[in-house]
């Protein structure tokens, strides 16, 4: 009688709702909440396997397979499941799943969770059933109501974006284009062009690309030529979705940075409001000799010698026209200065300081200085002139070969002492047209009348206000060679010079502006995988259905992959923003991401003990950058230990630090390996002990050194992270955290 009255008020409650016109979203929450009210339950979900992709395995897995409700009236730390066990440790104590069904298959779960033991009887679960098969095929009408709608309208919103779309047959003919493919690739209406004719690419190439690629072409001629990155969806097996996206610009920005990351002499720094430094490509660290990760947060004023700092922290008011030009004496690796000229623009977040290290033009006044002295103390005759011809300079021994004081040539004809003036021209001109000119054999004139053979040498060099100036060097062989082997060095530093000027003219027009996107068809490969999963575009046999999960699966981990490097790079571009929040390591243990590693552990037959000394406070940090660590160096273990076990150890170091260790009993790291762990994209060498199924990035240890150096984690040995090894004999790695943080943290 009172499962018929329940039955009845479920009814009357469900069947008004799913003849709504509410959306699939409205039902699942008053399906969840009438069930909740009826039968007094504390928390009622639904998980709707048809929408969201799930992990189907364990609990969720188990009941979608049976296809019957499952029910735990006793939970404890021993129940069947992994979650199970969560759910008694937040405090529940019985514990339902009913499976909703519609069309043949399993589209949803019911989970019920209630405080009270012995709460799901058998007649409850079968009322809750019979609701469920009220629910079942109203959820599934309405959700491929909205899928429908969703493609439509994702279709809708390609064709009206700004980037050129194209729905492409399999005959390679155009079916739909919007707007901006029709402007940008001069498509009219009744254009007969195929896709290869505009993108130079087939449909079967763009088939491939959709696989997760892109392709990268380049259109037009001359200078009128563009590089677009091309990348489509299949539809179905005769319409693919495309998309060309102009990269041309991040071509030539990449170009640029590539031209800067390879020159030795120059650099780009990013700094903040208050001109300390967020991040630079490595060039400033080369200069100072100082680790990348150390000069973040640090002034840029701090490396500037004392007299120049006040100065260089006023330029920001200096920067009407957006940028500001100048140069400044930095403090180099040998702690001597280092003259550098740069351009500081303002951005977004800060500003961006180009710099070249403008050491060469001091050593090219060094070698012009040298030059000057050598030329004085020379056996040689040197004469300079000017662009006509008339001398401007000349050493001593003129006075002793011609008989003339140095005075009465100055401003004299250079002619006047050859008996072939033709000669000088001749030679001038060819130093004019590039080529150097030695050993001609020419006549002097001395004062006194007397022909004097010689030979000379003559070069075109530049006075110090740029202007044309010609060297004649006459007589001795052994000066000029001396001479020959200083206008060598001197033009391979006036090359160097030009070289870096022409860098800094192009830097100086550059204004950066950062935009970080990041686009992946891993959406699309996932969506689409899941469509076909479920039929939407016809029946799949088992063999295809444990193919596309395979795809999900490995589109999943790629996801992963791709997660870590980005996380990698913002903890390495020194974004990262900390949440310090108090944290108790005692309960950590209890974390549901701690104990399935736990679990892991002692599935493969592992001991893992979690031991945390009495005297250990709670701490400031950021719990879940604090789980990540603590994963990486479990994981880690777990994969490289076969027997014994991993325990954690956290002990009090002094009165401003905790110390947490990692200690296994796997097969170790030798010295060499250990001295590169903590290094970006690197993983030691498996030495025979564990096979791994895969490898991993190498990113995970650099990762977790990162994320400790931000808690400004070091005591004693003035590290924040490190490993003891021995080969064959496991390993421990430990890291130090402080207990309480010194000031408020910025953006990191």
């Amino acid at each position: 009688m009172v499962e018929n009255i329940l039955i009845n008020k479920l009814f009357l409650d469900l069947i008004p709702v799913s003849n709504s016109a509410v959306g699939e979203e409205e039902v699942s929450r008053h399906f969840t909440k009438t069930v909740s009210d009826i039968f007094g339950i504390e928390k009622a979900t639904l998980d709707n396997i048809y929408k969201e992709e799930k992990q189907e395995g364990n609990l969720h897995g188990y009941v979608a397979n049976t296809r019957k409700p499952y029910s735990d009236n006793q939970l404890s730390e021993y129940s069947s499941f992994p979650e199970l066990i969560g759910f008694w440790h937040d405090g529940f104590r019985s514990c339902a799943l009913v499976p909703i069904i519609a069309n043949g298959r399993v589209i949803s779960i019911l989970e019920l969770l209630s405080k009270q033991e012995n709460k799901f009887s058998d007649e409850m679960l079968s009322v809750i059933s019979f609701g469920a098969s009220l629910i079942g095929p109203s959820l599934i009408y309405k959700y491929e109501t909205s899928k429908n709608v969703r493609i439509a309208n994702y279709f809708n919103g390609a064709f009206n974006s700004n980037m050129p779309q194209f729905l492409v047959s399999n005959a390679d003919s155009i079916v739909k284009f919007n707007k901006s493919a029709g402007k940008e690739f001069g498509i009219e209406g009744a254009s007969k062009k195929n896709i290869p004719q505009i993108l130079g690419i087939g449909f079967a190439e763009l088939k491939q690309l959709s696989n997760g690629r892109s392709a990268k072409t380049i259109l037009g001629s001359g200078n009128g030529k563009r590089v677009y990155s091309i990348s489509s969806s299949p539809i179905n097996d005769n319409l693919i979705h495309v998309s060309a996206r102009d990269i041309t610009k991040n071509e030539l920005f990449d170009s640029v940075i590539e031209t800067v990351n390879s020159d030795l002499y120059s650099g780009i720094v990013y700094l903040d409001g208050e001109l300390k430094i967020t991040g630079s490509n490595g060039g400033l660290s080369k200069m100072t000799g100082i680790e990348n990760n150390m000069l973040v947060g640090k002034g840029f004023y701090e490396l500037v010698i004392d007299s120049m700092r006040q100065g260089f922290k006023e330029l920001a008011k200096r920067l009407e026209n957006g940028h500001v030009i100048d140069s400044t004496d930095m403090i180099g690796s040998d702690s001597a200065p280092v003259r550098v000229r740069f351009v500081l623009s303002k951005w977004l977040n800060g500003y961006i300081l180009v710099f070249t290290n403008a050491e060469a033009e001091r050593e090219i006044k060094a070698i012009k200085g040298s030059f000057l002295d050598f030329i004085n103390g020379a056996s040689d005759i040197v004469i300079t002139l000017d662009a006509i011809g008339f001398i401007k300079a000349c050493n001593m021994p003129i006075e002793e070969l011609l008989g003339y004081a140095r005075d009465e040539l100055i401003g004299k004809d250079v002619k006047s002492l050859y008996v072939d003036p033709s000669i000088i021209d001749r030679d001038i001109t060819y130093v004019r047209n590039g080529m150097n000119v030695d050993n001609t054999y020419v006549t002097l004139i001395a004062k006194d009348s007397t022909k004097i053979p010689a030979t000379q040498s003559t070069r075109i060099i530049k006075d110090d206000e740029g202007n044309t100036n010609y060297l004649i060097v006459l007589r001795e062989k052994a000066t000029k060679q001396k001479l020959k082997d200083k206008e060598k060095e001197l033009g391979f530093l006036e090359k160097r010079l030009k070289n870096l000027s022409s860098i800094g003219e192009q830097k100086s027009q550059f204004i950066y502006n950062i935009s970080h996107e990041l686009k992946t068809p891993l959406t699309n490969i996932k969506g689409y995988s899941k469509l076909l999963y479920q039929g939407d575009f016809g029946d799949i046999n088992d063999e295809q259905k444990s193919t596309l999960i395979t795809i999900q699966e490995e589109a999943d981990r790629l996801m992963q992959i791709i997660q870590q490097v980005l996380d990698a790079a913002k903890l390495e571009t020194g974004k990262t923003k900390l949440d310090l929040k108090e944290v108790d390591l005692k309960e950590l243990e209890n974390n549901s991401t701690i104990r399935s590693l736990k679990e892991k552990a002692q599935s493969q037959g592992l001991s893992f003990a979690w031991n945390v000394a009495f005297d250990v406070p709670t701490i400031m940090a950021d719990q879940s950058r604090l789980i990540q660590v603590f994963v990486n160096l479990i994981g880690n273990a777990i994969k490289f230990t076969n027997k014994g076990g991993i325990a954690v150890k956290i002990t009090r170091k002094g009165r401003n630090f905790v110390e947490c260790d990692v200690t296994d009993t796997g097969i170790g790291i030798s010295d060499e390996d250990s001295h590169k762990l903590f290094k970006d994209f690197y993983e030691a060498p498996k030495k025979g002990l564990v096979k791994q199924a895969e490898s991993g990035t190498g990113l995970g240890l650099s990762i977790t050194k990162e994320i400790v150096r931000l808690h400004n984690g070091v005591e004693s040995r003035k590290r924040s992270i490190g490993v003891e090894s021995e080969l064959g004999k496991g390993s421990k790695f430990w890291f130090v955290l402080p207990i309480k943080q010194k000031g408020k943290r910025k953006d990191q």
